[in-house]
């Protein structure tokens, strides 16, 4: 990972996502960080709550809470919704959801990832083709991005996902970033979430985030 004097990296995931690794006995998994807080009596639920500062935060940490929320982190109600059962998105942190850009739908109700620990959103081709197609996006060859011009900028819709009984809008500064000109705009976004779809054919394009 380019990154020295650490022991590992600390997962977070479901323990079915350590199935396999334990050479001697492949069929078991191991218990998660959080599983053992539990289970020890540590901590009292089997959460764990992050926080991620706004780009416009003076205060730029951020924070991983284990076996509850912080309430200083957040002003309204957290929303909950289902984890799926649908592979191989039931492997990780996987929940249902649909995407819009605008009025127009790019993504069908399907199942995907959530994943705190990657920079990139990545969606199904068809979505990534919609999503292109709509907003006039160029594909950028020496980075893998989209770029826009301060016109099409001006003009970008929310993109907006639908999960559960909520919306969360990607606003179009949350879509762009990374100005490389003054006549161009690198569409950049913040989040990852994979789509199903994109799993099952093991694509690798899709709209940074």
């Amino acid at each position: 990972w380019g990154v020295t004097d650490v022991d590992g990296i600390l997962g977070i995931g479901p323990a079915i996502t350590t199935l396999g690794t334990l050479r001697n006995s492949p069929e078991e998994t191991i218990q998660t960080v959080t599983d053992l807080l539990y289970s020890r009596g540590i901590i009292s639920h089997p959460l764990v709550g992050i926080f991620f500062p706004s780009t416009t935060d003076t205060d730029d940490d951020g924070e991983l809470s284990f076996g509850e929320t912080d309430p200083a982190m957040y002003i309204r109600n957290i929303a909950y919704t289902p984890t799926t059962a649908t592979g191989p998105s039931a492997r990780y942190w996987g929940i249902y959801q649909s995407i819009t850009y605008g009025s127009k739908e790019i993504l069908r109700f399907t199942a995907g990832i959530v994943d705190c620990g990657s920079t990139f959103l990545w969606i199904a081709s068809d979505a990534y083709d919609s999503y292109q197609t709509a907003t006039g996006a160029d594909w950028d060859p020496a980075t893998s991005l989209l770029t826009i011009t301060l016109d099409q900028y001006n003009a970008l819709q929310n993109l907006d996902f639908h999960i559960g009984h909520n919306t969360y809008s990607f606003t179009r500064n949350a879509q762009s970033g990374l100005v490389p000109s003054t006549t161009r705009f690198m569409v950049m976004t913040v989040l990852y979430i994979w789509s199903l779809n994109a799993l099952e054919n093991t694509v690798a394009q899709g709209l940074t985030l």
